[in-house]
């Protein structure tokens, strides 16, 4: 078992007492001595934890602790299920693998364990779990959660009013084969870039069976493929097992115009044969043009101009050929009325022989 350095994490919820100018206030702050725990074990084997729950505000506290299942959707949320009773797959839920014990374990709202703390007490929270045989190996998440609940007058039918709650990771790995499968599908990032800003977005995939712990830089680099302009996107986020992870943000070149290439570096660690952490990083590049916002402006207005000048001179064209083809109809009808003077008319007097 892993433990961690006592750290303090605390949820304060401040509750006015009265309504009159200068009244005082009164504070209900739930805190815990350490927020995490890993431990590595066999498939049917255990272990167990400790840690404090902590009333550090000025009023009396009610806890409900209960343990529940991580989940992440499609889209990269995540969320937190209790698991129940009457789920086929009991087994496989690492929150049904918890068994918790606090001081006060005969107090309960429903099925779940309460802790009533005064003013400045605290109270040990024990845990042990055990995997059952047949847990595929890789990691697995617990959140052992601590809320606080309203007063007793106010609890419901339904169950308690929550108003605070802090939870401590539980990360138990099963020993076994370890699959590492992390990938970027898909990135997405357009490649005409008008302007100084492109929106930008892409999925981490973990395929694999163990948490990976990523840090994810953009960089932008010329033709020559030197860097002029990097970007921190994501700082030490982790990709649980078997879940995806999806970011998206708006891209700031600080490049003027030309052919870059935008590089996608995420880094993450990777285990050794012998168990050391090692560096390792995803790659993906994109090709993109980029043009300035006034250079777009002056093109776009060039082109503009050059199209009304090249109707207006087609107008004057069109207008030119009307005249030419008038002027040749007028010429045509007057040769045209010459033609019609008939040859045997006699000729003018005196100019007979």
């Amino acid at each position: 078992m892993a433990r961690m350095p006592r750290v303090t994490v605390v949820l304060a919820l401040v509750v006015l007492m009265a309504v009159l100018p200068g009244a005082a206030h009164a504070e209900k702050t739930l805190g815990i001595s350490t927020g995490k725990f890993e431990f590595s074990v066999a498939s049917g084997e255990g272990g167990s934890g400790e840690l404090y729950v902590v009333n550090d505000g000025d009023e009396p506290i009610e806890v409900l602790v209960y343990a529940a299942n991580q989940t992440v959707d499609e889209n990269g949320e995540i969320s937190y299920q209790v698991p129940s009773r009457d789920d086929p797959g009991l087994a496989f839920d690492p929150a049904n693998w918890m068994s918790i014990k606090t001081p006060t374990s005969n107090q309960t709202v429903g099925n779940t364990p309460m802790i009533e703390l005064l003013p400045g007490e605290s109270a040990p929270v024990e845990f042990t779990f055990t995997v059952p045989q047949g847990v595929p190996p890789g990691d697995h998440q617990v959140i052992l959660f601590f809320e606080m609940v309203g007063e007793p007058r106010e609890l419901q039918e339904t169950g308690a009013e929550i108003v605070g709650r802090v939870g401590a990771r539980v990360r138990v790995r099963v020993q076994g084969e370890v699959v590492e499968r992390l990938e970027v599908r898909p990135f997405v990032l357009r490649t005409l870039i008008i302007g100084s800003k492109a929106p930008f977005t892409f999925v981490i995939r973990n395929a694999g069976n163990t948490d990976k712990q990523v840090s994810v830089n953009m960089m932008m680099l010329d033709g020559s493929g030197n860097e002029v302009s990097a970007s921190t996107i994501v700082t030490e986020t982790v990709v649980y097992a078997g879940t995806v992870a999806e970011h998206s943000g708006v891209l700031d070149p600080e490049v003027s115009l030309g052919r870059f290439t935008a590089r996608l570096v995420v880094d993450y660690t990777r285990e050794s044969a012998t168990g050391a952490a090692l560096t390792d990083a995803l790659i993906e590049e994109r090709t993109v043009w980029v043009f300035p916002l006034w250079l777009v402006i002056v093109v776009i207005s060039g082109v503009g101009l050059a199209l009304v000048y090249w109707s207006w001179r087609a107008a004057v064209r069109k207008a030119e050929r009307r005249t030419r083809k008038r002027h040749e109809r007028r010429a045509s009808r007057g040769e045209e009325a010459i033609s019609t003077v008939s040859p045997d008319h006699d000729p003018p007097s005196g100019l007979e022989e």
